[in-house]
């Protein structure tokens, strides 16, 4: 079991499966299955965007102040792109 006590949160469920929706398609209806929950697949959608949101306003934010080329703002940098281009960070 891992935990991220990062964004541990009470929340719907949509937001606690909406990573794992990306790779496994089925686990919206695993969810349901153990749970009588319902995830709406919209929603989790919504959550997918909002982290994507935040990502692009966390690279972008570190990339227009004044920073150096270094490991750090490499990463921000091909982060900042695979959201763009749609892929995973």
């Amino acid at each position: 079991m891992l935990v991220d006590w990062d964004t541990c949160l009470l929340a719907p469920p949509e937001r606690d499966v909406w990573l794992v929706a990306r790779e496994e398609p089925g686990i919206l209806d695993a969810y349901r299955r153990r749970t009588g929950r319902t995830p709406d697949a919209g929603l989790v959608e919504a959550h997918r965007l909002r982290w994507d949101l935040a990502d692009v306003a966390s690279f972008a934010a570190e990339l227009r102040s004044p920073h150096a080329d270094d490991d750090d703002t490499r990463t921000a940098w091909a982060g900042l792109r695979a959201v763009l281009e749609g892929g995973p960070p």
